[in-house]
């Protein structure tokens, strides 16, 4: 495995301020006549219609965008709007989620409760054969006890149920934290609209009547599911880089060891410290050490896979986690960051920032039955060494 190219956006005369932000981001700009391979396209507002046809995302910029602007560019397909002037976190803010976004749960688990097995066997049937993982449960008892073993990432629930109602099993869901996020989707035959309300305002999130059609499920659903991923991205994401966050790492990590397991595949860990960092920020300012950890956050991002796990853990403190990646090949592509991140160009760099920042790491592989508090305190130790052999290094 080797470290990826900076991630190209094809620009279609973008104000210079904006391709300067990009640029110390860690995106390289590419000109639209170029027919260079690219991951994006950047169109003024006002000239949208000249990479409506694209088979990229596009994104459109501008000072002052209007109303009626916006709607073309929604209209035209475009996958965001910058509106100038825009901080290096609102750009990562609008380009991370299309660029680099989560990867999608395979086999997305789905809890369907109902007393009616005919119900559980059409409904359920339609839901695995669109590509869900789907339990069953009868009453409410049994829904709580597969919520806690399962996990499901949505619950669909009738409103009438031998123990309890649909909507009392609902308020017993979100009194729990963990669970508070959950979509929940009431399908029943009840249609008088009071009732509905009432279902819904109990925590609820839709209502399917029965009979439902397998494309009204399915649409209610994915709907569900889409709006969770997106907002708990927003809530996983650390807010000035992007990156996730030391909450959010931690959890992915711990799902990812598991998938190992069960994958019988190899991880690899790096923890990565920006050298001297606290000098930094004492001579050159705060603002200036954020930029300082937004741009390594991007230079990170674009030269790892998707699959992989970037996360700031605090301060200047980032982890990485390469899934299906033996320790060998993942100090490889590491130290890899390391050398271009310590030679970036001039041009990348505002003149109020150091001429050079560099960064230690230490690396580990899972052992294979490690949690992760276990393979991040190794890391850990690894990332000491490298910092007490000097610096700008790679400990494995």
């Amino acid at each position: 495995m080797t470290a990826l190219s900076p991630p190209a956006i094809a620009d279609f005369g973008i104000e210079p301020e904006l391709a300067r932000a990009l640029g110390r981001l860690g995106w390289t700009l590419t000109p639209a006549d170029q027919h260079q391979p690219v991951r994006a396209a950047m169109v003024p507002v006002e000239r949208i219609a000249n990479a409506a046809d694209l088979a990229v995302p596009v994104f459109a910029t501008g000072r002052q965008v209007s109303f009626d602007q916006r709607l073309a560019a929604l209209r035209a397909g475009v996958a965001g709007v910058i509106p100038l002037p825009a901080s290096d976190g609102e750009i990562i803010a609008i380009l991370d989620p299309v660029l680099h976004p989560r990867p999608e749960t395979a086999d997305r688990r789905i809890l369907l409760v109902d007393d009616d097995p005919s119900v559980l066997l059409l409904y359920g049937n339609w839901l695995e054969r669109a590509g869900y993982h789907v339990f069953h449960a009868t009453c409410g008892a049994e829904a709580l006890d597969a919520l806690e073993r399962f996990a499901p990432e949505a619950l669909v629930v009738d409103l009438t149920l031998p123990d309890c109602s649909g909507d009392e099993l609902a308020r017993l869901v979100r009194q729990q934290p963990h669970f508070a996020a959950l979509p929940i989707l009431y399908l029943s035959a009840e249609r008088r609209p009071v009732r509905q309300g009432m279902a819904l305002s109990q925590g609820g999130d839709s209502f399917i009547v029965k009979p439902a059609t397998a494309d009204t499920l399915l649409g209610h659903v994915g709907a569900a599911l889409t709006r969770q991923t997106q907002l708990s991205g927003l809530l996983s994401r650390d807010p000035m880089t992007g990156l996730l966050n030391p909450v959010a790492f931690r959890r992915d990590l711990q799902q990812s060891i598991a998938l190992a397991q069960r994958a019988c595949t190899p991880l690899s860990l790096a923890l990565i410290d920006v050298d001297h960092f606290k000098a930094i920020n004492d001579q050159c300012g705060h603002p200036v050490g954020d930029r300082v950890l937004r741009r390594l956050a991007r230079h990170l991002v674009a030269g790892l896979r998707h699959v992989d796990l970037v996360g700031r853990l605090g301060g200047e403190e980032f982890a990485v986690l390469l899934s299906n990646t033996p320790g060998e090949a993942a100090i490889r592509v590491i130290d890899g960051l390391r050398a271009s991140f310590a030679s970036l160009p001039p041009e990348t760099r505002l003149p109020d920032e150091p001429a050079q920042v560099t960064f230690s790491a230490g690396v580990v592989r899972w052992d294979g039955v490690e949690v992760g508090e276990h393979l991040l305190a190794r890391a850990d130790t690894h990332l000491y060494a490298a910092k007490a052999a000097g610096r700008n290094q790679v400990k494995g």
